[in-house]
């Protein structure tokens, strides 16, 4: 049996914890069949036991050892990355599981067994859960100086994204769900989601454990996990008489996953040099593992975005031959429509550069500074710009912005220079870091196992 799910199960289920638990459970479903509510208070009760208590465990299952200096020994242990995730996600909330598990039955006696709630609630149960313990990876992996609370911060994120299931899957299991211009059932294709998403964090969380035990990794798992959702969005994007695949959904997915990863992975001095000693050292390997994940997922949205650019030049030229260039469309709107995609593709470059620069210190607040510059950029100057009716400005913030003349969109040139510009600045902060550390070379860092 796996060591680390065998530790944590003797932890959690002690003579005591096993006995109360049905006790408790036992008297709240009395007083809930006295108020024939019985199917819904046992689902409730579920929700409470995976969803907030679940992750707040699963949050605290390296956090915890971290906070209590046993973190080191583990990871020096013969334990491999993927045994010890399966024993801190599944062994650390196991025994939220065996509420569950208690619980589960009387909403299924009670509500009926073809009720479809329970399989979803237990999927998403696990999906806040593995989310948890990767934005918990996701903390230590940045390691900021100072951070109060990182526990509560990763579980708020598993609970944030349980509550986004838990609202947006009602109402689409009711009806047929249209994908890649096939209609599939409702709940079928909303329990293949969450599958699909409960695989996918727990794949992350075994990825950022292989980084934590000093394992190498590749970007297969980060590129699949990009081009599965551009997939999965494009086919959404489908319509129902199958009018063919549009690439807009899966180019949204690919910027903003870029924008994301680029908030999540070190951006301290250390990886830069990691990066620039594999390129001293002509590794094409080595090369490949520290590129930032950005640079992989920005690959992908570029050859959507090309893809688009394509789609709509065709368009362009198969109405502007339908209709004429009399009442055809311009050639700046078709200018516009098909180069709109490099202009958000260059925003994205600007944003990756601005993380970078800001969090390259690596404190605290920097990547809270990240967030805060991101959201003035996009919302507080541009609402200030249009209130003062200063609209020559806003193609500097917006890739399209709405003036007394109409939409005007932004030249690619403007974010290109701007994401030069904190390019460069990023260079100079580097430089000033590493004259401060007293040592101008490239250094080596420490092996990591193959």
């Amino acid at each position: 049996m796996n060591p680390e799910l065998r530790r944590n199960l003797w932890l959690e289920f002690s003579p005591t914890r096993v006995i109360m638990m049905p006790l408790i459970l036992a008297l709240v479903l009395a007083i809930a069949w006295m108020s024939n509510s019985v199917p819904s208070v046992a689902r409730t009760v579920t929700g409470i036991l995976l969803i907030l208590w679940g992750t707040r465990l699963a949050a605290d299952a390296v956090l915890a050892e971290v906070a209590d200096r046993t973190w080191d020994a583990q990871r020096s242990a013969s334990l491999g990355p993927l045994a010890m995730t399966i024993g801190k996600l599944f062994g650390a909330t196991a025994f939220t599981w065996y509420g569950a598990a208690l619980a589960l039955p009387f909403a299924m006696m009670f509500g009926g067994h073809e009720d479809p709630t329970t399989p979803r609630l237990l999927l998403i149960g696990i999906l806040a859960q593995a989310v948890a313990l990767l934005s918990s990876l996701i903390v230590l992996r940045l390691r900021p100086t100072g951070m109060r609370m990182p526990a509560t911060f990763a579980q708020i994120i598993g609970i944030g994204v349980a509550i986004l299931f838990l609202t947006s899957i009602p109402a689409a299991a009711l009806q047929a769900i249209n994908w890649g211009g096939h209609a599939f059932p409702g709940p079928l294709f909303t329990l293949a989601t969450l599958l699909f998403a409960a695989g996918w964090a727990i794949a992350g969380c075994w990825r950022l454990m292989r980084e934590e035990l000093q394992y190498r990794n590749q970007p297969l798992v980060w590129i699949g996990f990009v081009l599965f959702w551009m997939i999965y969005a494009a086919g959404l994007g489908v319509g129902e008489a199958g009018d063919g695949w549009h690439m807009q959904p899966a180019f949204a997915v690919a910027v903003v996953a870029s924008v994301l990863i680029a908030l999540a992975e070190p951006k301290g001095v250390g990886a830069i040099r990691a990066l620039l000693l594999a390129v001293y050292r002509g590794r094409p390997l080595d090369i490949v593992a520290t590129l930032p994940g950005w640079v992989w997922s920005g690959l992908l949205a570029l050859l959507a975005a090309l893809a688009i650019m394509v789609e709509q030049a065709d368009a362009g030229r198969q109405l502007t031959e339908m209709l004429g260039s009399a009442t055809g469309p311009t050639d700046a709107a078709l200018y516009g429509s098909i180069t709109l995609p490099l202009v958000i593709l260059a925003f994205a470059l600007r944003d990756v550069m601005l993380i970078h620069f800001v969090a390259l210190t690596g404190t605290a607040r920097s990547h809270m500074a990240c967030i805060v510059y991101l959201t003035v950029l996009y919302a507080g100057l541009p609402t200030l710009l249009y209130a003062s009716e200063a609209y020559s400005l806003l193609p500097l913030f917006l890739p399209f912005a709405v003036g007394p003349e109409g939409l005007a969109q932004t030249n690619p040139a403007l974010p290109l220079a701007e994401a030069a510009l904190f390019a460069g600045l990023l260079v100079w902060r580097y430089r000033s870091l590493v004259r401060g550390l007293g040592d101008g070379r490239i250094a080596g860092t420490a092996g990591a196992r193959a």
